[in-house]
């Protein structure tokens, strides 16, 4: 064996090893996270009912969580209509013990006969043991916890932030077949999944399968369930969220949390995006994969249906699974527009190839995971040679949906939720607007009133399409990027994850340069407004900003994230979308 030959199989055998170790890290946090090396629970009986803490031991120092959060379940003897919960530390500087300083926790339920919550416990007197009290409607309930010391902690957050450099060196000095490089990749997907997600979008996911499991109608406001937090989707999504959620529950054998206990206080003060704090459970992770599993079986999914069905070169198809952007918004982020970018792929195929009523029920099943597949309907209609066919395809494909929202109580209310919160987002009724939207600019400066453009042009806009479409055809999926670019120039919400359902067009159309440009833009757009701890999973870094990379990633996102930089990336953004309508107005085909 020459030389040269003889490096190349040491070179892939390192390769192996560094994979493997970067494995059995994320196993080691993984194993950490689920079953923590404290699981003991303390039960205290009052009044026919029990109170129960866990852990009642907790491991410090913790190099990102200086403060973890306890779960506290209660029952109660019988149905209370308010149930008002405070939680004091006890001092014994005095001959008496007596309740210390503000409370660490407080909160109102109503209507219960049974309430978890969970909340922050900073330590203060080191290592031993503290007394705490609960006051439940003015019951005094006391319990003990336990502070130990214990290098764990350290080290599952050593292996976390050391596991995926290493995965990724593993990969760069390979020398694997392309062939096997999806497994590798997919590897890779799933490792990464349980420890990172946006903090407030992966609660809503997770409480609208609680609230389902609850029995509370997800989509209206109510006592239970504030508005900021009904779901505004359409319901396919909520149905894997539930199954997701009750699959956790099973396997960690933990109580569906009672409503009233994920309603953050803060919340009736405007700290909606800090309403994840109240639901941090050391299985956490767990939750999130589970809620993760559709995104990235969706993302490999479009990574077959470009190479195998559209036929896109795998020079060009590799730049999918290996995009950063589709990474953080998928494996990272947690939005589930990957799984509505699949249905609109399959309608894109179908049409191609002449089954209108596949591509029909594609796009129309889509639409109910999110509305964006349904860009692709008017073009299929219009191709469509049994349009009564399609038609009632269409009807048939949204019944498991309306079905859905007539079980859950209120059809039309469920069903007004949807449409108005889609067509005309708002703030309370005012003017609103987020994401790389140069309407931003306006509400920057304060504009409270301003017309949904939008809502107004869509209609005639679609319309034109469609002529064009009638007499000219050529390539849909060129329409379908026109209709996206015009969504982003006139919504005044145009969030980074939309982008996920444009990228595939651009890879069909080999279109790399503006597959990259529009990666680009929401790609940086996150990186300079969010924190990196904000992202990491709040069962290993409840206070994300309270480690020093929490704190010079708050330092670093006042700067990005301000003005002096969001409001030239949104200028050129929109010069960008401007120059690529134009553009594609002069394509042929």
């Amino acid at each position: 064996m020459s030389l040269p030959e003889k490096l190349l199989v040491k070179r892939t055998k390192i390769s192996y090893v560094l994979i493997a170790i970067s494995i059995a890290l994320l196993l080691f946090t993984f194993s950490q996270s689920i079953f923590p090396a404290s699981a003991n629970l303390e039960t205290v009986s009052f009044n026919g009912g029990t109170v129960q803490v866990t852990p009642d031991s907790i491991y410090f120092p913790h190099v990102f969580s200086y403060t973890p959060s306890l779960f506290v379940n209660v029952n109660l003897d019988s149905v209370y209509r308010t149930v008002n919960v405070q939680i004091y530390r006890i001092s014994t500087a005095t001959s008496f013990p007596s309740i210390e300083g503000s409370p660490l926790y407080e909160n109102v339920f109503h209507n219960v006969s049974s309430l978890s919550f969970y909340f922050p416990y900073s330590n203060q007197n080191g290592t031993g043991s503290e007394e705490l009290v609960m006051l439940l409607n003015n019951h005094q309930i006391p319990f003990k916890i336990t502070v130990e010391s214990s290098n764990v902690p350290l080290l599952e957050d050593i292996a976390l932030f050391l596991s995926l450099p290493t995965f990724l060196y593993g990969v760069l000095i390979s020398q694997f077949r392309w062939k096997y490089w999806p497994l590798i990749i997919l590897v890779g997907y799933v490792s990464i999944s349980p420890f990172f997600g946006q903090r407030y979008d992966m609660f809503y996911l997770l409480i609208g399968g609680f609230h389902v499991l609850r029995g509370v109608n997800p989509f209206i406001s109510s006592s239970s369930l504030p508005g900021a937090l009904k779901w505004a989707y359409p319901p396919y999504y909520l149905m894997w969220s539930t199954l997701a959620d009750l699959f956790a529950g099973f396997l960690t054998r933990m109580p569906v949390p009672s409503p009233s206990s994920l309603v953050y206080p803060g919340l009736l003060f405007g700290q909606i995006y800090n309403v994840w704090m109240v639901f941090a459970p050391s299985s956490l992770p767990l939750y999130y994969f589970l809620q993760k599993v559709p995104i990235i079986s969706s993302t490999f999914l479009i990574y077959y249906l470009l190479l195998r069905k559209f036929e896109v070169k795998l020079n060009t198809v590799k730049f999918w699974l290996l995009n950063p952007f589709v990474i953080l918004i998928g494996a990272v982020w947690g939005q589930f527009d990957v799984v509505a970018s699949l249905f609109l792929l399959l309608s894109i195929y179908f049409l191609r190839k002449g089954r209108t009523d596949l591509a029909t029920l594609a796009s129309v099943t889509g639409f109910w995971v999110k509305i964006f597949p349904l860009f692709s309907l008017p073009f299929i209609l219009i191709s469509s040679r049994n349009k009564r066919r399609d038609i009632f395809i269409s009807l048939a494909g949204s019944v498991p949906a309306l079905l859905y929202y007539f079980f859950t109580g209120s059809f039309t209310t469920d069903l007004f939720t949807l449409i108005f919160s889609r067509a005309v987002p708002t703030y309370h009724g005012l003017f609103s607007a987020n994401g790389l939207s140069w309407q931003v600019i306006l509400d920057g400066l304060g504009v409270t009133s301003f017309p949904s453009i939008f809502t107004y042009t869509v209609i005639p806009f679609v319309f034109l399409l469609g002529v064009l479409y009638y007499f000219k055809r050529g390539n849909v999926v060129n329409y379908v990027i026109a209709e996206f670019l015009f969504f982003f120039l006139t919504y005044n919400f145009v969030n980074p994850q939309y982008f996920i359902l444009l990228l595939p067009l651009f890879l069909i159309n080999a279109d790399v340069r503006n597959y990259l440009v529009y990666s680009f833009y929401p790609f940086a757009y996150t990186v300079l407004s969010y924190s990196f701890t904000y992202f990491i999973v709040p069962s290993l870094s409840y206070y994300y900003f309270s480690s020093q990379i929490g704190e010079i990633e708050a330092m670093r996102t006042w700067f990005t994230g301000s003005i002096f930089v969001i409001y030239p990336l949104i200028l050129v953004f929109v010069a960008n979308v401007i120059y690529s309508l134009f553009k594609l107005g002069f394509r042929k085909g």
